[in-house]
């Protein structure tokens, strides 16, 4: 049997290209670009992600997301490693270079679905 992966709710941070589903909400995140940068100031080396999300138009419409044409708006998300992002609180699947990756609520991870 092939060893399944898993990503940790401690240490996972959003890759460039990663999809992370709210499946309660109706909310999907696409990370459109993760980095790294180095405060001049400091020194400290701190990762970032910008986010994407999409949500269907009747819970746009609940929470006033739609614009004048009547269109989804999108929701922007930004995060860094500096402190817990708290988005993935409501995350039940990851993809991740075409892997998903369901949240085990008893273990807190997300464990990689196993391939037929």
């Amino acid at each position: 049997m092939a060893r399944r992966g898993s990503l940790s709710r401690k240490t996972y941070f959003p890759k460039t290209g990663d999809i992370l589903e709210d499946r309660e909400d109706g909310i999907v995140y696409e990370c459109a670009r993760a980095n790294n940068c180095v405060d001049e100031v400091s020194g400290l080396k701190v990762r970032y992600a910008m986010l994407l999300g999409r949500m269907n138009a009747d819970l746009a419409e609940e929470y006033d997301m739609l614009n004048e044409d009547g269109e989804v708006m999108p929701l922007g998300y930004a995060c860094h490693d500096l402190e817990p992002i708290a988005l993935l609180d409501n995350i039940q699947v990851i993809i991740r270079n075409g892997k998903e990756y369901h949240l085990d609520p008893e273990t807190g991870t997300w464990k990689e679905e196993a391939s037929e």
